[in-house]
């Protein structure tokens, strides 16, 4: 029998011990615990390394939601819980006066709860009429990072579409065009992994190679012909 993930009683005294109690709250302690763990398990959004929206996963898991049983992350997880209430981070008003005692006796509940619903509703998408998407780029982006168990960050669940690849490609193009003649390879090469960057944010690449190579294949099959055609016509141009 494997270890069981639990919150021990020398475990709550110690917590009790270093943080004392609240005597006067101004929220519950129940729907302050439920909200602080849900931030900690929502995916952070990053840009150049830096916060730009979502929750703190990154910062405690590297925006992978683990599993309920891995006791590794949940003492991760309850490190960086405990030192955010202690520096006041979670502050959002009707929760200023909580502390890490008062909310000890939801943590593992939420935790184990909190993981399963992330679990079921991951990358779970649907169009408006209840059918599932079928454009080919958006089942293959939502099935590599359901086989990363990572959830799709928000900048990028707007353009899971081959539109939009398209679209972001050709941006990417215009912003950095062929550098010579005859390197069509190495401009294509390039191009492609400046696309990948766009759908797999730079956190993942140690963590995640293989999803990496696996959708820079996809993009080299599915778009390498508009590479080729954008710098064979690049240089038409300058012929003229």
């Amino acid at each position: 029998m494997g270890k069981r993930l639990i919150i021990t009683e020398q475990e709550k005294n110690y917590i009790r011990g270093k943080y004392g109690l609240i005597n006067e709250q101004e929220g519950n302690p129940k729907e302050c615990a439920k909200k602080y763990i849900e931030f900690l398990l929502t995916t952070t959004e990053l840009k150049d390394d830096k916060k730009i929206g979502g929750g703190d996963l990154y910062f405690w898991n590297k925006n992978v939601i683990p599993k309920s049983s891995d006791i590794g992350a949940f003492q991760r997880f309850l490190d960086y819980l405990m030192r955010g209430i202690d520096d006041n981070i979670f502050q959002d008003g009707e929760c200023n006066n909580i502390r890490v005692p008062d909310i000890i006796q939801y943590i593992h509940k939420y935790w184990r709860e909190t993981i399963k619903n992330f679990s079921q509703t991951i990358n779970n998408f649907s169009e408006p009429d209840g059918e599932k998407y079928t454009d080919p780029f958006f089942k293959f982006i939502v099935n590599l990072y359901n086989e990363m168990e990572v959830e799709i960050p928000q900048n990028i669940r707007r353009r899971m579409s081959s539109v939009s690849v398209s679209e972001v490609l050709q941006k990417i193009m215009m912003e950095n065009p062929p550098f010579e003649p005859d390197e069509e390879f190495y401009y294509a090469e390039d191009i492609m992994k400046r696309l990948v960057h766009q759908f797999i944010p730079q956190w993942d690449y140690d963590t995640h190679t293989d999803a990496y190579y696996e959708l820079l294949d996809y993009l080299k099959d599915n778009y390498g012909e508009e590479v080729f055609d954008y710098y064979r016509d690049y240089y038409e141009e300058d012929d003229l």
